[in-house]
C-alpha cells in the first residue's frame, strides 16, 4: 500500500511538472494538486490556506476557483501566481477564462494572447 502510494505521488509529479516533495511547501502543492484532479478543490483550498505564499500554489488556488466559477477569486489568485512568477505560463489560460467571465474582455484578450501555443488551441 505504502509503495501505491508513493508511486502515486511520483506519477503526479512527473504529471503536473511539481516538485519533488522536498519541502513542507512542496508535499503540501503535491498533496493539494492531488486532491485538485481528483475533484475535491474544497478540500485542495483549505489545505492551501494554511500555507505559505507561491504562485504555483497560487496557480492551483485560481484554477479551483475557476472549476468552482467563482471567477473573481479566480482573477485574484491567478494575478498573485503572475505577480510571484512572471514566467509562470499555466497562469495564462485559465487566467483569460477568469477574466473573460468577471467581464473583463481586453484583460482575457491579453492572457490569451500571452498563453503558451498550445494552451490556445484547447
Amino acid at each position: 500500500m505504502r509503495r501505491a502510494r508513493l508511486l502515486g505521488a511520483a506519477l503526479a509529479v512527473l504529471v503536473t511538472g511539481l516538485p519533488a516533495a522536498g519541502s513542507e511547501l512542496d508535499a503540501t502543492l503535491l498533496r493539494a494538486n492531488t486532491l485538485a484532479r481528483k475533484g475535491r478543490c474544497d478540500e485542495a483550498l483549505a489545505l492551501l490556506a494554511a500555507g505559505a505564499a507561491s504562485a504555483r500554489a497560487s496557480l492551483l488556488r485560481g484554477e479551483c476557483h475557476v472549476e468552482g466559477k467563482r471567477w473573481a477569486e479566480a482573477v485574484a489568485a491567478l494575478d498573485e501566481a503572475q505577480r510571484l512568477d512572471p514566467q509562470l505560463a499555466e497562469v495564462q489560460l485559465p487566467l483569460a477564462i477568469a477574466r473573460y467571465h468577471v467581464g473583463d474582455l481586453e484583460g482575457s484578450r491579453r492572457a490569451l494572447a500571452a498563453a503558451p501555443p498550445a494552451a490556445q488551441q484547447r
